[in-house]
């Protein structure tokens, strides 16, 4: 395991480098944290963190995979929250269901969360992303099963 966080470690400097080298902000945003809707929760665990910068002109795309477990007993809600810095555009956001994996599609808030809401109830796997604020996005993820890994992806320009 410290393997991978020392490969998630020079990527994230060498990332810092390019930047610097391009003329580019110099911050480096790529670490989404997953929180238990209901504090009673155990914190998630961390399963991987895996994070690949390619830079073609003066274009800089940084894909950010992540793995989350749970170490509850029972299927839980979780919110993964992902901070975006100035000038970033988001170009990808989705979660894996069974090894199969779902993209995100931009409705109205009301929409959303009244989709989002149906499928809870009848326990399917969603994801709703929003906008926290001008700097974050979050995502409401139901069900995190007991010792499953929820897979998300972030994507950004």
């Amino acid at each position: 395991m410290k393997r991978n966080y020392h490969q998630v470690g020079v990527q994230l400097v060498t990332a810092i480098a390019l930047a610097g080298i391009a003329g580019l902000p110099c911050s480096v945003y790529s670490d989404g944290m997953m929180v238990p809707v209901r504090p009673e929760v155990p914190p998630f665990s961390v399963s991987y963190h895996r994070v690949k910068v390619e830079i073609d002109r003066q274009v800089a795309t940084t894909d950010i995979d992540q793995a989350f477990r749970s170490a509850a007993g029972t299927a839980v809600e979780g919110t993964y929250i992902f901070p975006l810095a100035e000038g970033i555009s988001l170009s990808k956001f989705s979660m894996y269901a069974g090894g199969e994996e779902l993209t995100h599609r931009i409705l109205d808030k009301e929409e959303a969360r009244r989709i989002y809401n149906g499928i809870v109830r009848v326990r399917k796997d969603p994801a709703l992303l929003e906008w926290l604020g001008t700097r974050m996005i979050q995502a409401r993820v139901f069900p995190i099963q007991p010792g499953e890994d929820k897979r998300i992806r972030v994507a950004y320009q």
